[in-house]
């Protein structure tokens, strides 16, 4: 174990370190889940018009979605938390009696959010902080980060953690399969072109995440279609 790992007592025993794992709300992990495995969430800012909400703190993901479908609201607007947001939170964190963070965030290729991090770390230059791009969203990253917390109460190292979590974070995978392709339009995932002829061909596109960025492989007439291509493209256990 290296000496980073270790806490020196001024009578010279040794202890594990104590580390606190941090994500982001894009991450999808409610309250109750978080407080549960002791995971600081830091939220992603969601404005509508000149109305600002902070992801899963004053306003749902359904409560955004209702307000899309509503009409009465131009398209909202999303940002990253700040860095001096993440330096407060780091800085609490230190405060409190913690050794060590692990971030892990939603991939730098869709947001802003790791830069921030990476800011807030460069300003607490003689703390132990590790930032991990999981190069995905959603549900993969907030299994990515359940799984950290889990380690950090087994008593893993730091150096075990981030290992096992640099190996998982290639194998987590999102696919999906949309109803519409009017919002994808309205968030520039594609052109206009595509989106009139998806929709006078009746199909819908199978999404995924690939290497941090939405891609779509292929279109199906419905769900039951899409589910199919799904398990199809799962790997053989």
């Amino acid at each position: 174990m290296s000496r980073n790992n270790l806490l020196i007592t001024k009578s010279g025993d040794n202890k594990m370190a104590k580390i606190k794992i941090v994500t982001d709300s894009v991450s999808d992990i409610n309250p109750e889940l978080a407080k549960k495995h002791n995971i600081e969430v830091i939220a992603l800012n969601i404005f509508f018009g000149d109305d600002h909400f902070k992801h899963g703190v004053n306003i749902t993901a359904s409560e955004v979605y209702g307000m899309m479908e509503s009409g009465i609201y131009d398209w909202p607007r999303t940002s990253q938390p700040s860095a001096k947001e993440f330096l407060e939170v780091y800085q609490k964190i230190f405060d409190d009696g913690y050794d060590a963070i692990i971030s892990i965030h939603v991939t730098q290729k869709m947001s802003g959010t790791t830069n921030s991090a990476m800011l807030a770390k460069k300003q607490l230059k003689d703390k132990d902080i590790t930032i991990i791009d999981s190069n995905t969203a959603t549900l993969p990253l907030g299994l990515l980060v359940i799984e950290a917390a889990k380690l950090v109460k087994t008593k893993k190292s730091k150096e075990e953690i981030i290992k096992k979590i640099n190996n998982l974070a290639p194998k987590s995978h999102i696919w999906g399969v949309v109803d519409t392709l009017e919002n994808l339009h309205k968030g520039g995932r594609i052109g206009r072109a595509k989106k009139i002829l998806g929709s006078l061909l009746n199909k819908k596109p199978l999404l995924q995440v690939e290497d941090g960025l939405v891609d779509s492989f292929g279109s199906v007439k419905g769900h039951e279609e899409g589910f199919s291509k799904f398990m199809q493209s799962m790997p053989k256990i």
